[in-house]
């Protein structure tokens, strides 16, 4: 059977439906537009196409933003910081969708069995952090460095879904805190020492935006 071919010179050409309302447009330059809430049914392959707008299924991954930090930091107060360069923004489309926070740290820290907490905050409050109990410090992740000398490095991953019900921009960072002074260093050992044993890793914080 061969093809059927409509040609358009200058006009679009419009299909409408048992309503008479257009349901598809397609405009002399081959761009082609469907009714609102229309629905595809079959169609695997949408090749080179723009979608502008459209609804996506609950689940659906909207947006993807992600922060790599490769230099390193170092922190010894018992001040609450921010790990500069371990942040990222984003801006939910609406405020009914979750974000998704994933990171991954490197750390070292002296051999002292000492544990000091992950932070992970939304803006300026922290979240994520397990249930208080006593003078226990709270936090999403320990860091902490048993049996290990200051010439290597830990890895803490940790991820965490938050509602922010907003659909103005939000910035989520990773933040840590010393308990007594004790330096605790980013993508690299508490020596650094320049040597073939010693590494130096990066640090990353991605979010994603899931449709509700």
């Amino acid at each position: 059977m061969a093809n059927l071919i409509i040609k358009s010179s200058a006009d679009n050409l419009v299909l409408q439906g048992s309503d008479a309302s257009p349901a598809i447009t397609v405009g002399a330059t081959g761009t082609t537009t469907f009714a609102e809430n229309a629905t595809m049914s079959g169609v695997t392959t949408l090749a080179n196409a723009t979608i502008t707008a459209g609804t996506f299924p609950a689940g659906h991954v909207l947006q993807v933003l992600s922060t790599t930090k490769t230099d390193t930091f170092s922190h010894a107060t018992t001040t609450v910081t921010t790990i500069t360069g371990l942040t990222v923004a984003i801006t939910p489309s609406s405020t009914s969708n979750k974000i998704l926070i994933m990171g991954g740290v490197n750390f070292g820290k002296v051999n002292d069995n000492s544990g000091y907490p992950l932070k992970l905050f939304k803006d300026s409050t922290e979240i994520g952090i397990g249930g208080a109990a006593g003078t226990r410090p709270l936090g999403m992740a320990d860091l902490n460095m048993p049996a290990y000398s200051g010439d290597f490095m830990e890895h803490r991953y940790v991820s965490f879904l938050d509602s922010p019900n907003t659909t103005s921009a939000i910035t989520y960072s990773f933040r840590i805190v010393s308990r007594d002074s004790t330096a605790i260093t980013i993508n690299s050992p508490s020596t650094d020492g320049d040597n073939t044993y010693t590494t130096r890793g990066s640090s990353t914080i991605t979010v994603m935006e899931i449709k509700a």
